[in-house]
């Protein structure tokens, strides 16, 4: 089995520690290894044959210098031709692929910007997939929803559970109210955007939900590479997840984290007696539930509580803790990083 991980997001919603020129999976918080590397690392082991890492030109010497020394030879960056959403990155990397030999093995495609444990439950839940999974079909992994998220994508199964479940339907980002529905049924998995498929199963999901891409596709990288930049900026949930039916899901029983956002950061990192979250030159008094983020200066607070503050080399930002708050702070998030 071979990996193909997708490093080429910016992260916007992090701002103002994630940048374009320095997007999350390139950040570290707190133990020193960025989630690329802790996510290049995860496939170590002998299962997988070989890792290759999607990005575009801008990142790439910033992909080398994470791929640690001990992986080189496992390692080799595929570099688009100009940032597309994950449906063309993902067929540029098939062609890529397939211009090497035969697709001839599973590949699991997995971002690069997640927080995942225990590594050793996920990887024998990714070897049993690989085991029951039938060659003409593609395996989805979901998570037990924790709460009712509405930035996360929903996957709906059907039938009883089991290894893998048939889908039912995808929901992307819903509202509040449905968002707890959702988290209250039995049937509803968060999307963990990991899946695993035969390499060779790619282009006949792309010729049948992407015609025009699988034309490019089918003609080689340099008939792709000169179509790239006119490629719709589709995920490849919307194209091809939501419309196939060779599509299944295995529920993962893992803790997971997309990183996507300050209050997921939060959740996802060690806190001290006072439900803090500290990095940097902090100094704090009667101050709890807090996420502070210092690169540079020292910052000391008092009595404070449910805050954020994330100071960089250029920006300070303070604000209310995001919970219950997301979709419009978020908004606000995205909208300071496109100013800079």
């Amino acid at each position: 089995m071979i990996v193909l991980v997708l490093a080429g997001g910016q992260g916007k919603r992090l701002w103002p520690l994630s940048r374009s020129s320095l997007p999350k999976q390139f950040l570290d918080f707190g133990d020193k290894k960025s989630l690329l590397k802790k996510t290049i690392e995860r496939f170590q082991g002998p299962l997988f044959s070989h890792i290759y890492i999607v990005t575009n030109q801008h990142y790439e010497l910033l992909v080398e210098k994470e791929i640690p020394t001990s992986l080189r030879e496992k390692c080799t960056i595929i570099v688009e031709p100009s940032s597309q959403n994950t449906l063309a990155a993902i067929a540029w990397s098939f062609c890529s692929l397939k211009e090497k030999g035969p697709l001839c093995d599973h590949v699991l495609v997995t971002p690069s910007d997640h927080d995942l444990k225990p590594v050793p439950l996920f990887l024998e839940e990714i070897a049993a997939a690989k085991k029951d999974l039938p060659k003409e079909k593609l395996a989805l992994f979901g998570v037990t929803p924790l709460y009712p998220e509405t930035d996360y994508g929903y996957i709906a199964t059907e039938g009883e559970e089991s290894s893998l479940m048939p889908v039912k339907r995808f929901i992307e980002k819903p509202s509040l109210r449905r968002a707890k529905k959702y988290f209250l049924a039995e049937n509803y998995l968060w999307n963990t955007g990991l899946f695993l498929l035969h390499s060779s199963l790619f282009p006949t999901l792309l010729k049948k939900h992407s015609p025009g891409m699988y034309t490019h596709f089918h003609a080689g990288l340099e008939a792709m590479e000169q179509r790239f930049s006119q490629f719709p900026a589709d995920s490849i949930e919307r194209v091809i997840f939501e419309h196939a039916s060779s599509v299944l899901v295995k529920k993962l029983p893992i803790s997971w984290s997309d990183m996507g956002s300050w209050e997921r950061m939060y959740a996802s990192l060690a806190k001290d007696e006072n439900g803090n979250v500290f990095q940097g030159n902090i100094r704090a008094e009667d101050t709890s539930s807090c996420l502070i983020f210092s690169e540079k200066k020292s910052i000391c607070t008092i009595g404070l509580e449910n805050l954020m503050i994330i100071e960089t080399n250029d920006t300070i930002f303070v604000s209310k803790r995001l919970e219950g708050k997301s979709a419009q702070t978020l908004s606000l998030l995205k909208k300071h990083s496109e100013a800079l």
